[in-house]
């Protein structure tokens, strides 16, 4: 069973309970913050993938506010930045032409590609009396990051694709001798 915790200086740690999927609530702790804590897990690094899920309370599974991956997104780049070496960082930069790489792909392009639990048949962004249709592909869906028309408030809803209906077949009917 994979544990979690924040290990910080001057011997701050704080535990992580971890779910029987795998995910952990990190809470906001200023404690944390200021012994520079660092997430530790026991597992060996190749054998898991740290990944954010930020999701707004009070809605339901298949909406999102387009604020959640913003946020998704700056925290999952902050997170590789401080893994990368500052020359990839700087490198980076430089051929993106903007330090906000959650932004860049705005420019006359979709947005990032985000995950959902199942196969999506639609995903549509409502901002008040405004709607878009996003990409979808399998279970991902593409979200404008960095078009400031959208707000953070924006819904992002997502429809499921509808199970296949059960039908009889063959395997439910008994074989007969020839």
């Amino acid at each position: 069973m994979p544990t979690a915790r924040l290990d910080g200086n001057d011997g701050f740690s704080l535990a992580l309970p971890v779910d029987a999927a795998g995910f952990f609530t990190v809470p906001r702790s200023q404690a944390a913050l200021d012994t520079k804590s660092e997430l530790v897990l026991n597992q060996k690094r190749r054998n898991y993938r740290v990944t954010p899920v930020v999701r707004s309370p009070g809605l339901p599974d298949n909406v999102q506010h387009l604020g959640d991956p913003r946020l998704e997104c700056r925290v999952q780049v902050a997170i590789i930045k401080e893994e990368i070496p500052l020359w990839v960082v700087l490198a980076a930069n430089t051929l993106l032409r903007t330090r906000d790489w959650c932004g860049y792909h705005e420019r006359g392009q979709a947005g990032f590609t985000f995950k959902h639990g199942k196969t999506l048949a639609a995903a549509v962004l409502v901002d008040g009396n405004r709607s878009a249709e996003l990409e979808t592909e399998g279970k991902g869906f593409r979200v404008p990051l960095g078009d400031t028309s959208w707000s953070d408030d924006a819904l992002i809803e997502l429809e499921p694709e509808a199970p296949p209906a059960v039908t009889g077949t063959a395997g439910e009917t008994p074989r007969t001798a020839p």
